[in-house]
């Protein structure tokens, strides 16, 4: 072994021990770099390939296998409960920071709310007001930021969200968000549409003066099937388009009155006939329906004893 690889395997051992429990560096990448000056570049190179090694090594041996939420300045969570995946963190005056996964760093703004939703390496949280942030480090995995205006999704980036209201006209007012991109590029999504957003660019959605997204198209209202009422004619008005059908014997005999619709279809013997063709005393079949007010609404005539395909 040569006195290089010498130096390099203690210089792990070192920083083995201090990971592990012995003295640790504030920044132990400085602190490897700090050792390896004396002896030269390429000792200094090693030590900063070791530095990467042992953070790698750091995060296997992280206690909960995956960090918790970590937050710190002046904040506080609802209900006093712990802070955790569920909670809501609100700020006042001041402003706090918010860790998660080891890899989203946020910026929480005075006067926000924010609750921490997704799960481990999809971490996602919900503004619910104010403005938030974020730094996510490319690779480590996903996160989003959800707002009731829309989402902003991201893999590895730095990005701000802002909430804010507009008068739109005296006493209406609408609540929108503020994207900007810093680093990296962003997914901005909502009931709007969606916005690809890069370095450098900042979006306010929606749009004003945007239209509201439609509502899905109601399918029209299927219409009943005709019924068929057979009898005799006892009364016709032209004029008003009005057939009196008397229909039963007996007990049973009854008349309806029904108005004739422009568009219904009349034959008389088989062949295409006009209203005014139809005479009182023949026999016919009349197929109606019934309107939204209830009225009977006749539209097809079979007479003369054709028979009804």
């Amino acid at each position: 072994m040569t006195m290089r690889d010498e130096e390099h395997d203690r210089l792990v051992d070192v920083l083995l021990c201090e990971l592990l429990g012995g003295e640790a560096s504030p920044d132990l990448t400085e602190g490897v770099l700090a050792r390896a000056r004396p002896r030269g570049r390429r000792l200094a190179w090693w030590a900063a390939a070791a530095a990467v090694a042992v953070a790698g090594l750091g995060w296997a041996l992280w206690p909960s296998g995956y960090p918790e939420p970590q937050a710190s300045g002046t904040y506080a969570v609802m209900d006093d409960s712990r802070l955790g995946r569920g909670s809501t963190m609100t700020t006042e005056a001041e402003a706090a920071a918010l860790v998660l996964g080891g890899y989203c760093r946020l910026a929480l703004q005075p006067e926000s709310t924010l609750r921490i939703e997704g799960k481990p390496r999809a971490e996602q949280v919900f503004l619910g007001r104010g403005g938030v942030t974020c730094k996510v480090h490319m690779g480590a995995g996903a996160f989003a930021v959800r707002t009731e205006v829309g989402t902003v999704s991201v893999a590895g980036t730095e990005f701000s969200v802002q909430l804010v209201e507009e008068q739109e006209t005296p006493g209406t007012f609408a609540r929108r968000m503020v994207v900007r991109v810093l680093d990296g590029a962003v997914l901005v999504s909502g009931t709007w549409g969606q916005y690809t957003l890069t370095a450098g660019e900042e979006k306010c959605v929606p749009e004003k003066n945007a239209e509201p997204p439609k509502p899905p198209e109601k399918p029209p209202a299927k219409q009943p099937d005709a019924m068929c009422l057979a009898g005799t004619i006892k009364g016709l008005d032209i004029k008003t388009r009005t057939i009196v059908v008397a229909t039963g014997e007996g007990v049973d005999a009854r008349e309806v009155t029904m108005r004739v619709c422009p568009r219904a279809s009349i034959k008389v013997r088989g062949k295409d006939a006009t209203l005014a063709e139809l005479k009182e005393g023949v026999d016919v079949r009349v197929f109606h329906t019934k309107t939204k007010n209830g009225d009977l609404l006749a539209v097809r005539i079979v007479a003369g004893g054709c028979d009804v395909q």
